[in-house]
Order: structure tokens, then sequence, then C-alpha cells
């Protein structure tokens, strides 16, 4: 037996219905919310991405022939004292755990919810921080025009963009790659893009290990 605690995305998503129908449901205990909710994997507690709640929506969200439908993504977090570090950025690395599947979003609405760190266009394109990573204008001029000529045929689903839940300060979602390509999307007016969710921890799992209020996984 182990014990962990549930964290909550501070935005809720509008995915495509498609994405969801085929998901397993958790094997823990949740009471019916009033959007469905999306359960990630990847962890020693939850093998794969899943529904907590919410089938019958998803279900009536088909009858009804909805595209999408607003969804709410949790994630657990061990009760280890480690959970307490992961929002500094050099353990948050350590601890960065990815969902198992991809879903296709709006871009529009990353971009509406404020997810994007920084929005990048033509003048700005990959002017980074990092010595590891940096591009004279030329080169940087270059890439941007090539990942544009390249999605022009459509979004690649082989490369999500990753948001990441509760990066910034611990409460809000943010986009964790994927910021050039988000701009050349609204700008071309491609209406769906891939993204993968991934977490570490968050104020609020930290506040319930604290307290704890922990709950219980029993391993089968």
């Amino acid at each position: 037996m182990s014990f962990y605690v549930l964290s909550s995305s501070s935005e809720i998503y509008p995915l495509q219905v498609k994405d969801l129908v085929d998901l397993p449901d958790a094997d823990i205990p949740c009471d019916d919310q009033d959007v469905p909710v999306l359960l990630l994997g990847g962890n020693a507690y939850v093998k794969q991405d899943c529904l907590l709640s919410g089938r019958k929506k998803i279900q009536r969200a088909i009858k009804n022939k909805q595209k999408t439908i607003p969804v709410r993504v949790v994630f657990s977090v061990p009760t280890k004292i480690g959970a307490c570090f992961a929002l500094l950025k050099k353990i948050r690395y350590r601890w960065k755990t990815y969902g198992t599947n991809t879903y296709h979003i709006d871009p529009n609405f990353l971009r509406a919810s404020g997810l994007e760190r920084i929005q990048r266009n033509a003048d700005n394109a990959y002017q980074m921080t990092s010595k590891k990573h940096f591009f004279k204008p030329e080169q940087q001029r270059d890439r941007y025009q090539k990942l544009i000529q390249d999605m022009k045929k459509g979004y690649d689903d082989k490369y999500p963009m990753r948001v990441m839940l509760c990066r910034t300060n611990g409460i809000k979602d943010t986009l964790d790659d994927g910021h050039h390509r988000l701009s050349i999307c609204i700008d071309n007016h491609i209406p769906f893009v891939t993204v993968r969710f991934c977490y570490a921890s968050s104020w609020e799992a930290i506040r319930d290990i604290i307290l704890l209020r922990y709950r219980k996984w029993h391993k089968k």
C-alpha cells in the first residue's frame, strides 16, 4: 500500500471527444464532477492515461455529435519529501513525468488561456537564452521559415506540443514546448494541434502532503 495526493490543472481543456472515448476507467474511486476528469499516467501508480470520472458525459457528447468536450486534467504525486522541492527548476526536471496519450485541441485556446511563456514570431524566433541553443540571426530566420513550410501540410501528430501542469509558481499550467509551432498554427488557421501533458508537483500537492491529506493506493 502506498500514499499519494492528487493535483489538478489550472485550466479546463476543450479536448476532442475521439481522443477520450477509448481511455480506460481509473481503478480509484471518484465522485462525478462537473466535467470529465482525465487522470494522467506514466508513473508507478497510474500506468496509462485514464478517466477518473465523466464516462457518461463523454458518451452523451458522442450521441450529440460534439467534436470537443471540456476536461479537467489531474495527476498523482507521491507523498515523498522530494515533491515539496519539485517546484524548483533543477529538481522539477528530475520529477517531470509525461502522460501516455496525446490529445487534439484548438491552438487559439492555448494562447487565450495564457499558457505561452513568450509569443514567438519571425522577429524573435529561436532567440534562446541558453548558450547550448544559440543561433545566429540568419539561422533563426531560416529555421522559422522552414518550420512554416513544413507545417503548411498540417500539424504532424508525431511532434506533440507539451503542456506542463502547474509549472508556473506551482499553480499555473504552462506551454513547456511548442511556442514556435503554436504561433505558426494560429497564423495559418490550423484548427487543431496535438498536445501531451506533463507534470511534476504543485502547491496544491505540497499543501495536501503537509496537512496529511493522503489517499491510499492499494496495489493490485
